[in-house]
């Protein structure tokens, strides 16, 4: 860019340092952290930190407290220094919201690295200042950026201890701790998923079975009853032969699950493939390193007729592709989707991410007054969420919201 040519940024940045001048004036600050060589801004007030506060005060594993995470890159649009024909860049936000929609903490960045989002749930996290985990729950979508930036900033450990330790408390029947925080993928984003690539490897009927198998397994409240249903897809998807009693037998396990809510969802879901290569992305070496991937891979060895094709096979319900992808790329990550992880006598319900989506639409029809918010200017964006976020009208409707949820 030339010396005598105006940053394009420079009217975004300007706005952004007033906002932080002034919230440090007048000891209010809401913009918490600002980067400007590459844009990094995270941002919450005051009244959302006492919020945080109270419902960490408020919840035990009784009733646990849900934060759940989620990145949108529709919401605010950054001009670019460059040539070339683009003029914008779409801008990652990343939020952490609470019961009935309340956000927490949320953050704009150009990157979206486990590095960026991290810096920002450290900074919260110290902010909230409490000695336990915020929340007995966080929840997110398949995307590994978020999810190592919550075990690095909030649950204090590695994702590979994690997943050992609560497998190993599965195996124990043991209920997590007070002290103990439990992650898990939003079954809305990885079930979904896992359909489309079950149906490419095996066809519908089959994909629609063993689907049924996976959604099982995510209601489950034991580690026996997870076995008890792999031994029972063995027979049915490994074998040379099956018989029709093993068919049934496995049917009547999976009960009359209706596979309804998940075409919704994987309808929904945009840019699937995208999603995917996300949910992939790095993490294979780490899946077969578990506890559990090398427990289910035994009973696998046990029951998988290591000869012979598929295409060979008297079983028509047989194949090894789909069964190795399943033990390959999600039975390591047992404990991320799965009720047992919360133990056989919990009554908890398998929880979604819907808190943070309903965030992200009632700021695109409400704080931005139902408009393209792409037409919105990029500079009147944190003033108009910050006007947002300290109204305390808008937090007692919350929390009504909350109540009819």
């Amino acid at each position: 860019m030339k010396a005598d040519q105006k940053d394009p940024r420079e009217d975004i940045l300007r706005t952004i340092r007033i906002l932080k001048q002034n919230g440090v004036a007048r000891n209010e600050i809401y913009i918490r952290s600002f980067e400007e060589e590459n844009l990094r801004v995270l941002f919450f007030d005051k009244e959302q930190l006492e919020y945080t506060r109270k419902l960490h005060k408020d919840h035990s594993w009784e009733n646990p407290l849900i934060v759940a995470f989620d990145s949108s890159g529709k919401l605010f649009n950054y001009p670019l220094t460059g040539k070339g024909p683009r003029k914008h860049v779409g801008v990652l936000n990343f939020a952490g919201v609470g019961p009935g929609g309340v956000c927490l903490m949320e953050q704009v960045s150009e990157k979206s690295t486990k590095v960026e989002l991290s810096l920002g749930l450290t900074e919260w996290s110290v902010s909230v200042g409490v000695k336990d985990p915020i929340a007995q729950i966080y929840i997110s979508d398949f995307s590994w950026p978020i999810i190592n930036s919550v075990f690095n900033s909030l649950m204090k450990t590695s994702v590979e201890k994690y997943l050992d330790e609560r497998f190993e408390a599965m195996m124990n029947q043991e209920p997590p701790s007070e002290t103990t925080a439990v992650y898990l993928i939003d079954k809305l984003h990885l079930v979904p998923i896992f359909l489309k690539r079950a149906r490419q490897m095996a066809g519908k009927e089959v994909g629609d079975l063993f689907c049924k198998v996976v959604l099982k397994i995510l209601t489950a409240r034991s580690l026996m009853a997870i076995r008890k249903l792999w031994v029972a897809a063995m027979k049915v998807f490994a074998g040379e032969d099956v018989s029709e009693q093993n068919k049934e037998d496995l049917v009547e396990i999976c009960g009359r699950i209706d596979l309804g809510v998940v075409e919704k969802s994987l309808q929904n879901l945009e840019n699937v493939d995208d999603c995917y290569e996300v949910q992939e992305f790095g993490a294979s070496a780490l899946r077969k390193k578990t506890k559990s991937f090398r427990y289910f891979s035994k009973i696998f060895e046990q029951y998988v007729d290591v000869c012979g094709s598929d295409d060979e096979s008297r079983n028509p319900y047989k194949c090894k592709e789909l069964m190795n992808y399943f033990l390959s790329e999600y039975l390591g990550l047992l404990p991320f989707f799965t009720l047992a992880v919360f133990g056989e006598d919990s009554q908890l319900n398998y929880p979604t991410s819907t808190q943070v989506e309903l965030y992200w639409r009632f700021m695109k029809q409400n704080v931005f007054y139902k408009q393209n918010v792409k037409d919105v200017k990029t500079a009147d964006y944190f003033g108009r969420v910050q006007a947002f976020n300290r109204d305390t009208s808008q937090i007692i409707f919350y929390l009504k919201l909350q109540k009819n949820l």
